[in-house]
This record gives C-alpha cells, structure tokens and sequence, in this order.
C-alpha cells in the first residue's frame, strides 16, 4: 500500500480503482475441499461464452474482466484479485447456467478454485450468512461498475489514462525506492481496453508520461516516480510541453 506521504494525492482516487477482492474468509466451507487450479499469467482462466456450471473464485493473483461489445471491440470492465468471484450473474440465471458474458485472463499467475454449481448452492441454502456474502460481493461488483463509469466519462483521454492509474496505484500501489510500482503488467491495449480508447493513443499518452518523468516500467509493472504530476494530468492541469 502506498506511503504516508502519497496519501493526500492518492486517497481521492482510491474510489475511482477499477480493482476488485473480496474477503477470502467469506468462502470457508465452500472452497475447503476443492482442488486448487493454476494458470500462468496470459491464460485465459475462463472465455466469453463459457456455459460451464460453477463459479470461479481467486486464492491468489490478479486477473482481467473484460468482454467483448456488439462492435467487436473488447472493454475491460475490472480486475480481480483474491476472493473476488466470477461468473455469479450466469450461475443464478438459469438452472443450468447462463453463457458468460465476460473473458477472464490472468495478469499474474493465478490460483483458483472452481466452484460446481450445486456446491454451491448446497453452500447458499445452508446458512443465510453465505447468501449474504453473495449480495455484498455483487453490491461491490455494482459500485465499481459505477465508479469506472465515471472515469469514463472524462472527455479527455490523458485524463482518463492519469485517472485510472491512480486509483490502481491508492489501492494497489507498492513502495519501491523509485516510487510506487504496480503489481501486475498491463499492455498498452490492456489499458486501451480499460478507457475505451486505441493501443496507439494509450502508447502516445504513457510515452508522454515517461518523458516527462512521472512513469516509468520496472520489470515490465507501470511505476509511478511522480504522483503529483500524474494526479495534474488527471485534473487537466498538465501538458507535456510544460515539463
């Protein structure tokens, strides 16, 4: 988690992250017994579509949602990290289950568990504490859905850029003698994908950053050397020619 001195310039954006977890103590007695799943990162843990009965929950690691719209572009909709849970909605939509709607493709290496669909629903009838945790994660889910929104409504793409990135830093962020490091490697079009622009704009607009010596990569993780200057660039108040 980012330092004290950050603390003022992050905080405000920590509302804005696009980063989703969950308690994992909320899935005791659900995951205890299953097998525990890995994938490198870059697999696709689950694909758009998938009409498999069960639910995907995080031990460890970092993963992209992200899906893909009528146009045939594909929007990133949010990460998630341990305890998080995906494909809820299509599970409880049909008795059998709903084709996903979204991809799900690990950032790091990650470990899962699947969950069949009669686990849990065996989990939810037992105790109404279980439902309860269901409807809080999907709450959680909602209001992150609206936050990005949000972001995304910010007319200038520089901004959208500077403003996602520093609420992924207030929550994430690790302290590194260089600055703040994310922990997980996003690509240019990952991020394009995030704020519903192009690869070349996203490649122009993080090139311009780094000349500027606001961001930088260390081992391939976006590291953030100048916090004030990016949160400037969130607010419209900086221009590359300026630095």
């Amino acid at each position: 988690m980012y330092t004290e001195k950050y603390r003022e310039i992050l905080a405000p954006f920590e509302r804005h992250s696009v980063y989703m977890d969950f308690d994992l103590s909320a899935w005791n007695g659900l995951v205890d017994q299953l097998p525990v799943e890995r994938y490198r990162r870059g697999a696709f843990i689950r694909m758009n579509g998938d009409t498999t009965s069960r639910v995907t929950i995080f031990r460890s690691g970092f993963a992209l949602v992200g899906t893909v719209l009528l146009s045939g572009r594909t929007a990133a909709v949010h990460i998630n990290g341990p305890g998080a849970v995906w494909g809820m909605p299509s599970m409880f939509s049909e008795e059998n289950g709903h084709p996903t709607r979204t991809n799900l493709i690990a950032l790091t290496d990650c470990e899962v568990w699947h969950v069949p669909r009669t686990q849990l629903m065996k989990w939810t009838v037992a105790n109404p504490m279980h439902a309860e945790s269901i409807i809080q994660l999907e709450c959680r889910k909602s209001l992150v859905f609206v936050q990005h929104m949000e972001v995304l409504a910010t007319p200038k793409m520089r901004c959208r850029v500077a403003g996602l990135l520093l609420g992924l830093y207030a929550v994430l962020g690790e302290d590194v003698p260089e600055g703040l490091r994310l922990p997980f490697r996003l690509t240019h079009q990952q991020l394009a994908d995030c704020v519903c622009s192009d690869r070349v704009t996203v490649a122009r607009i993080v090139s311009e950053l780094g000349k500027a010596g606001i961001l930088g990569r260390t081992g391939g993780c976006y590291l953030l050397h100048r916090p004030d200057l990016l949160r400037e660039a969130a607010f419209d108040r900086w221009q590359p020619s300026e630095y």
